[in-house]
């Protein structure tokens, strides 16, 4: 194996995704349940109602469970890798400035708050808090994929391995575009969204962007797959 920390760093890396996957799906079924109690409550059926609480909090917990474990995965995964190649050196670093800028914006956003007074203001300054908190997360995943795919892409070169290197190019391009237009999508949610006569035109540019967000997170999800068996093969 000519680059043993690679191989264990991009598996870490795959497996923190899949697990992610997973807890997306365990929150999409808390969300059910969570409509099945209320249409339990609307019906007065008490048992109906206890057992779907139940099921979100059980969801819910298993959700948060996976994206610790993924989280702390990624992150022993880029240090693996990153004695390889420094590109994933690179992805570390943006996931720290990431936590930084959203700490520094959360910071911004309560000082905000504090001087508004009145229900409406509070609710719009929560809405920015939140536009501007997505924004700074779109970015920040958006640099730690590219250098993560650049990574897999120079490992290839290294490795000769023509057929990643080239899926790895092209999907690192659709995911270039795709998050210029969540970020894009973002910024107009964040200067308009507040607007009641423009907000029905920026949920609908956010669910797009989501469409297009779950598109490119499974072509991801196939390049690190990719990646993964060729390391382990060479």
């Amino acid at each position: 194996m000519k680059y043993p920390n690679a191989a264990k760093g991009v598996k870490k890396i795959f497996t923190a995704k899949i697990l992610e996957l997973i807890s997306i799906i365990c929150m999409a079924a808390a969300l059910i349940c969570a409509l099945l109690l209320f249409v339990s409550a609307a019906n007065n059926s008490n048992a109906g109602a206890g057992a779907s609480a139940i099921a979100v909090m059980i969801f819910l917990a298993a959700a948060g469970i996976l994206i610790i474990i993924g989280a702390i995965m990624m992150l022993v995964g880029l240090v693996q890798a990153g004695r390889d190649e420094v590109s994933f050196k690179s992805a570390l670093i943006c996931i720290l400035g990431e936590i930084i800028a959203l700490a520094i914006a959360a910071i911004i956003s309560a000082n905000s708050a504090a001087g508004m007074s009145g229900p409406v203001l509070d609710l719009a300054a929560a809405g920015g808090s939140m536009s501007l908190s997505h924004l700074i997360t779109s970015i920040g995943n958006l640099l730690i994929t590219v250098f993560i795919i650049t990574g897999i892409i120079r490992l290839a070169d290294q490795l000769n391995d023509g057929s990643v290197s080239a899926k790895g190019s092209n999907v690192l391009k659709v995911i270039i575009i795709v998050n210029v237009l969540v970020i894009i999508a973002d910024i107009i949610a964040l200067i308009f969204g507040a607007n009641p006569a423009t907000a029905a035109t920026c949920g609908i540019l956010l669910i797009v962007a989501l469409v297009l967000q779950i598109i490119q997170f499974f072509m991801y999800l196939s390049l690190l797959s990719n990646g993964k068996n060729m390391l382990a093969d060479n």
